[in-house]
Formats: C-alpha cells, sequence, structure tokens
C-alpha cells in the first residue's frame, strides 16, 4: 500500500532491482512531430555496460525521457513533491544527496513507487557514492567528471552520469564509462541550440540536459536530440508548494506529461542483438 499523500516514512526499507535481459544495443524509437526518429542510444558490448542496472536505467530513460530532481530543505516536503511527481506519471525520480535525509527519502519512495527509478544527484565524493549505493540508489548524478568516481560506479554496479559542458568533458566522460552524460548547465551555453550543435559530432553519446531546462522549453530539448531531460525547479513554482496545492501541482504535471506523448515509447524499449 502506497503512503498516504503528505506521508513521509522514515526508517530502512528493503528493495530489489527486477533486471531487464542483457541485450547489446538499446534504440530509443521516438515519434516526433513530422517525423519517425529511430536513434541508437547505447552500445552495451563491454563488460562494464552490461550490468542489469544499467540496462534498466537506459531502457527507462529511452521510454520515459523526464527525470524530476527533488530538492528541499525539509524531508516531508522533498517526499511529497516526489509523491506528487510519480502520481503524475512521472518514472524517474531524483533526490539529490544534499537533501536533509535523502537515504531515507530514496529508501521511502523505492517501496512505495516500485514502478520508478528512484535515484540521487549532487554526488560529491566517493563516500557519498557508496552510501547512495547502500540506499538503493538505481542511479547518480553528479555535477561534475571525476574519473575516480566513474571507475567506482561501474564496481559498485550503479548507473553513474557525471555532469560536463565542452565536447572534450563530454567525450571524457563517456570514454571513462558515463551511463550518459549530464550537460550542465546548459542554460549558460545557449539551451536547446548548444544541444543540438553538439548533436552532430557527439551523436553517439546520449546527453541529458539540465540546468535551465523548463516545462515549456521541453519539448525543444527532445528535438534537439536530447535523449532525457532534467526538470527541477520548474516542476514545482515555489508558491504552490509553500501554500501546499499538491492536488493542482498533480494535474498541472498530468497535462504536460499527456503533450510530451509523441517523444516517449508507449511499449518496451526495443532491444536488438548484434549491430
Amino acid at each position: 500500500m502506497r503512503p498516504a499523500e503528505g506521508e513521509y516514512q522514515q526508517g530502512r526499507l528493503e528493495h530489489r532491482f527486477t533486471p531487464s535481459p542483457v541485450c547489446k544495443n538499446y534504440f530509443n524509437l521516438c515519434l516526433t512531430p513530422g517525423k519517425l526518429r529511430l536513434w541508437g542510444v547505447l552500445a552495451y558490448n563491454s563488460p562494464m555496460n552490461s550490468s542489469p542496472a544499467r540496462q534498466r536505467w537506459a531502457a527507462a530513460v529511452s521510454r520515459h525521457r523526464i527525470i524530476a530532481v527533488i530538492r528541499a530543505a525539509q524531508p516531508d516536503v522533498a517526499y511529497q513533491m516526489a509523491h506528487t511527481a510519480a502520481a503524475a506519471g512521472l518514472r524517474l525520480i531524483e533526490i539529490t544527496w544534499n537533501t536533509p535525509e535523502a537515504t531515507a527519502l530514496i529508501q521511502s519512495l523505492t517501496q512505495a513507487w516500485p514502478d520508478c527509478l528512484v535515484g540521487t544527484g549532487t554526488v560529491l565524493t566517493e563516500q557519498d557514492l557508496r552510501q547512495a549505493q547502500a540506499s538503493g540508489a538505481a542511479f547518480v548524478f553528479t555535477p561534475h567528471v571525476d574519473s575516480d568516481l566513474l571507475a567506482l560506479s561501474q564496481a559498485l554496479a550503479v548507473p553513474l552520469i557525471p555532469g560536463a559542458l565542452t565536447p572534450t568533458e563530454i567525450v571524457r566522460a563517456w570514454q571513462a564509462g558515463a551511463a550518459g552524460v549530464k550537460v550542465f548547465p546548459v542554460s549558460a551555453v545557449g539551451g536547446w541550440a548548444y544541444l543540438e550543435s553538439l548533436r552532430g559530432p557527439l551523436g553517439q553519446i546520449p546527453l541529458i540536459p539540465t540546468g535551465g531546462v523548463t516545462l515549456a522549453n521541453t519539448q525543444a530539448f527532445l528535438q534537439a536530440g536530447a535523449w532525457g531531460v532534467g526538470l527541477a525547479g520548474d516542476l514545482f513554482p515555489k508558491e504552490e508548494v509553500t501554500a501546499g496545492r499538491w492536488a493542482a501541482l498533480q494535474e498541472r504535471l498530468r497535462v504536460w506529461l499527456a503533450t510530451l506523448a509523441p517523444f516517449c515509447i508507449p511499449e518496451p524499449v526495443l532491444s536488438i542483438q548484434g549491430r
């Protein structure tokens, strides 16, 4: 039974991942306005890319595209934000590591919403990464590229998506074993137009822009070639959160998600053996 609205459950909660079948390639089949695009997202041909957790992450992003980034000063507010996002239909939830009681939040939300992937972000150190993995985080975002963290993430079998901005940083992150690259902060370098420019030379690297993605420009980022997008503040206007208008926020997100249906895959991700 899911917790009641506004209910935050503390304490350690167990959960298990359901591995997806091992395959060599994931393909993102997207119906975009006016065209049908078949884009090879990730080639899983090496041992470091074959973990079930990483494949489940790839399948979820290819299918759902939107990552809700939850950051709040109070854990009960963070829980309610995540609950509202999941109830509206968002299936990728990031609890930032600097949110109070992030470990308990990840565990509670994972149990309450087993059809969601609940991960974390703003991870900076190896200790943070180990604790996040122990808490059951399904994925981890960092704001920077750190080769030691990437190596540790592979040893721990947790998908890590580092933040990078320049083509050099993006390529280095991907070559070091990233499970995707967060383009951050994308608003500082031209937004979706910058991402579109990157797709030409770096089309084989799955990019997730954050830092400036809004409800209004999400479609532009997806049309520009984003694998997924991360949204934070624009999902939850402060005045609505302060007033506790959770039902209205949920309906707002549900209506918005319906407009993104052409960019998502309604059926399980197509897996193809071989190239």
